[in-house]
């Protein structure tokens, strides 16, 4: 850079060409190189090199080419000369020019070029220590400012250091060299006439420079190591591909890219796409025989075999629905109209297509063994055409057969959910969650409590399996679990279900479903036909009375399937086929293996039939009772009576004994405290326990207290109070069926139970009388013959002999002292 500090205005005339630029400023003494194309502009330039290349140099506002050149040029500017040119092509030439003082313009003279009148400006303030301060701050800054650029620019060091002294020389060669300062900036600077004020903002300038260029190094820097660290890795992974290939390891590559592929082409959740990848990119680091590499690439096949939001379509058809509902179960017509209702609420937020409906409701098929739970989710599942997956949870006792293994244990493997869904192949099936209530917990954890998250619609749209570590999506499968026994299941988990309570098949249907499924399917089992083998319905009736005793149908289907068996090695014979009747049943079938009790033959004191609910239907119930000479206890109990059933007892003797006081039984009452009671109920072997005897164990005591008969026609159920009150009881249907079936005419029910007579079938209630009663009154009213006067006879009530009584006044007498006569 020229020394222009020693550049003289004398001599200069007082009108000079302007030649103006674009959106730069050039500060005083210093060189530099303008680019001019302006006609305008060239015509100064022409003017100025024949009077001696001399110029005024401005600067256009805004950068922009008015009609009016004066007004759009800014007043302040520098002196230049020119010391060379270069024509650039026809219409702009670039000058080489070197810039003095700082002047003003003050006034424009336009003809054939633009000429001004101009002044110079000098500096308001002189040498002083604050000034020299600011200058040896601003030059050691701008020491700063290089040594953080390229080495290039070291050589502006030496040109500061030759205008040293020259503050006006000085301050512009710094402000020239900063690159990234705004038009603005420059122009304040160029404008400032106070050297300190200038000095001031060009250190601001400075510092903030320098900041820029150490974060631009810094940038540059960290550029610069990735770039090399990717270069480094780059070529150290072709070396290892090359000495892979070498070795024949290369297998890997292509199995890393195929699970690559997997994870495009499956549509995982965000969160398992970002655990595959990971998982990926960790088995691609790994040497092919290391062990833990198979460990990844078991999670990696798991993780992707599952089916990620693959939806299998469903039926909707609610007509084809009951159909397949009528087509596999005979009668439960309640059970399928709820099915029915729940596969409708999913039809209509199938065709609402909503993005906020919960997921499908939660059926839980309650009932005894064999009576078609399980076949009823199948059916549910080939109703709305999903696929089926079967859990069976009895004996289930270890939470990670819900939830999985972790997967850092040996062998680790997912929870059965998961596992089911990924052998489905689909994302909605039905899930049959077969025997929830045989659940069980010990140390590995409770099985039960991991069951929460799955069948709350609220929980299980993100599922969390131990193996996977990733949320799965469960809300649109629809689960159904089975139970034998509502007691059984965790309140937490019957809160997250509907139960649907299926009842016992009463002796007609199981007649109806033999018909229907059990014989045809028996015998296709068996290779038979029509012809070769047959059973009339009077042997059927037989086989279900005699030969099973359950709820269900499932040992009536062996039963049938052992007449099989029978009618086939008979066929292998001289017999052509094998017709089953009543009068034959015994040969094929064998002995009887039950009896059921009959009504009783005649009245009797003591002995009362009451009505019990079981696991495998209802049955009915004697109650028998004597009174013995008085021994070491009042009372015994027999019967394998369980805790509920004797405190029944207990209330049963309370309302008893006041009964019969009330209606007179003075004398039968003293008896009953000098005697023993015992109250037994037969079949000892079988645990007997519940309320529902209660009006039963009433009856039989209090006929045993009154030497009165009870009815031998009748049956009875129900629960008492101490205020005599009859109380509802379950099972009705199961009740009645048995009371019918022994061949009983008269039922008493409490009264709140009649709502409950809907379930029992029209053939049941047209073979009973059924009676409701709500207090004990009526229960004995329809107990004993001529029961509605119970009062005792005139033997019965205690007589006090009346002399024996002294009269008020005798005693008067006698207390006194004084004589009296009788």
């Amino acid at each position: 850079m020229a020394d222009n500090s020693k550049k003289k205005l004398a001599g200069t005339p007082s009108f000079l060409p302007v030649i103006t630029i674009e959106n730069d400023i050039v500060f005083p003494y210093t060189d530099k190189t303008v680019p001019v194309s302006n006609a305008q502009v060239l015509k100064s330039l022409t003017e100025a090199l024949e009077q001696g290349k001399q110029f005024i140099l401005l600067t256009q506002k805004d950068g922009t080419k008015g009609d009016d050149p004066v007004r759009n040029l800014y007043s302040v500017g520098v002196l230049c000369d020119i010391f060379g040119y270069r024509n650039i092509d026809n219409k702009s030439i670039e000058l080489d020019i070197s810039s003095g003082a700082r002047v003003e313009v003050r006034q424009f003279k336009q003809g054939k070029f633009l000429a001004a009148e101009f002044k110079e400006i000098p500096d308001q303030r002189k040498d002083s220590k604050e000034m020299s301060g600011l200058v040896r701050v601003a030059c050691r800054k701008f020491k700063d400012y290089i040594n953080a650029g390229i080495e290039e620019e070291q050589y502006l060091l030496s040109s500061l250091e030759k205008v040293k002294g020259n503050l006006e020389a000085q301050g512009s060669l710094i402000a020239s060299c900063l690159e990234d300062l705004s038009f603005a900036e420059k122009r304040d600077l160029l404008e400032e006439t106070d050297p300190a004020a200038r000095f001031e903002k060009l250190i601001t300038l400075l510092i903030r420079e320098i900041d820029n260029r150490n974060t631009d190094r810094d940038i540059e820097e960290q550029a610069q190591d990735r770039i090399e660290k990717d270069q480094r890795k780059f070529y150290l992974e072709n070396e290892l591909k090359i000495i892979r290939e070498e070795l024949g390891l290369d297998k890997t590559n292509d199995e890393i890219d195929a699970y690559k592929e997997r994870i495009t082409q499956i549509n995982l959740s965000p969160e398992a796409r970002e655990k595959a990848s990971k998982e990926v990119a960790r088995l691609e680091s790994m040497e092919p025989g290391f062990p833990q590499a198979d460990i990844i690439r078991t999670y990696l096949d798991t993780l992707l075999g599952l089916p990620w939001n693959k939806c299998g379509k469903i039926n909707h058809d609610i007509t084809h629905a009951r159909k397949v509902l009528d087509q596999d179960h005979y009668g439960m017509d309640t059970v399928k109209e709820q099915i029915i209702k729940t596969l409708t609420v999913q039809k209509r937020l199938a065709e609402q297509k909503s993005e906020n409906s919960v997921s499908p409701q939660i059926l839980c098929l309650v009932g005894p063994p064999g009576i078609g739970k399980t076949s009823l989710g199948k059916s549910i599942a080939e109703a709305t055409g999903r696929k089926l997956f079967r859990m069976a949870l009895g004996g289930v006792r270890d939470e990670a057969e819900i939830r999985g293994h972790r997967v850092t244990y040996i062998g680790a493997q997912m929870g059965k959910l998961l596992s089911g869904l990924a052998k489905t192949g689909e994302s909605n099936p039905v899930i049959l969650l077969d025997e929830i209530d045989k659940l069980s917990s010990d140390s590995r954890g409770d099985p039960a409590s991991a069951l929460l998250e799955v069948l709350d619609p609220a929980q299980n749209h993100s599922f969390m399996d131990h193996y996977l570590g990733v949320g799965y999506d469960l809300s649109r499968v629809l689960f159904i679990a089975t139970a034998n026994v509502q007691a059984g299941i965790p309140l937490p988990l019957q809160d997250r279900m509907e139960m649907i309570h299926l009842e016992s098949y009463t002796p007609d249907e199981k007649m109806e479903i033999a018909r229907r499924h059990l014989v045809p399917g028996q015998r296709q089992a068996h290779g038979l036909d029509e012809k070769e083998f047959s059973i009339t319905d009077e042997a059927l009736h037989q086989l279900i009375d005699h030969y099973t005793g359950e709820s269900g149908v499932r040992t009536l289907e062996r039963e049938i399937g052992k007449l099989c068996d029978n009618a086939v090695t008979a066929l292998n014979g001289t017999c052509k086929t094998v017709a089953i009747t009543v009068e034959n049943l015994e040969k094929y079938a064998g002995k009887y293996k039950f009896t059921h009790d009959l009504a009783e033959e005649e009245d009797q004191i003591g002995v009362v039939t009451g009505l019990a609910y079981t696991d495998i239907g209802g049955a009915t119930l004697p109650i028998e009772a004597v009174l013995l000479p008085r021994e070491n206890v009042p009372i015994i109990l027999t019967g394998n009576l369980g805790d509920v059933m004797k405190e029944s007892m207990r209330v049963a003797l309370t309302v008893a004994k006041k009964k019969a006081g009330e209606l007179g039984y003075q004398n039968s009452l003293a008896k009953l405290e000098r005697s023993t009671l015992h109250l037994h109920v037969p079949e000892g072997a079988i645990p007997k326990d519940g309320p529902s005897a209660g009006v039963g164990m009433l009856t039989t005591l209090f006929s045993i207290i009154t030497g009165k008969p009870v009815r031998k026609d009748i049956a009875m159920t129900g629960e008492i109070r101490l205020t005599g009150k009859v109380t509802p009881i379950g099972g009705l249907r199961e009740k009645l069926s048995a009371a019918a079936r022994s061949g009983y005419k008269t039922v008493l029910i409490p009264e709140q139970n009649i709502r409950n007579l809907d379930d029992v079938p029209a053939q049941v209630k047209n073979a009973l009388e059924i009676i409701p009663v709500k207090t004990i009154d009526q229960v004995l009213e329809n107990a004993f013959i001529g029961g509605k006067d119970l009062k005792a006879p005139e033997s019965e009530v205690i007589h006090h002999d009346k002399s024996l009584i002294v009269p008020a006044e005798k005693q008067a007498h006698l207390q006194s002292g004084s004589p009296s006569t009788m």
